[in-house]
């Protein structure tokens, strides 16, 4: 995504100076302090925030943009079929689980 919004810059420079933030970034974990940091991580960064935008990417994919226009989408790029199988999860299954898994969490709370 770096070199195709800036097609002039060196793919091999962009790679190796991305490589080098990564690894810079994943020292932290392998300091004595690194376990702290880490549960930090996983309690903040992980959990409810992922599940929330995951409910809201199903319902934006299937009832706001459409379950009829994204799997035309699919038939367009892919040249594939979507069987029932994926509308009827995409559409009714998915939601309505983590609709329940949220209320789940919520009465459990």
């Amino acid at each position: 995504v770096v070199c195709d919004l800036n097609p002039a810059w060196n793919k091999t420079a962009v790679t190796g100076l991305i490589c080098i933030a990564g690894f810079l970034v994943g020292l932290v974990y392998v300091t004595p302090g690194g376990q702290a940091v880490l549960a930090l991580v996983d309690f903040f960064g992980g959990g409810f925030i992922i599940f929330v935008l995951a409910m809201v990417e199903v319902l934006a994919v299937s009832w706001i943009y459409g379950l009829k226009r994204f799997t035309s989408d699919i038939k367009f790029m892919l040249n594939v079929s979507v069987g029932i199988y994926w509308k009827f999860c995409w559409g009714f299954f998915i939601p309505v689980a983590l609709l329940a898994i949220f209320i789940y969490f919520l009465v459990t709370y």
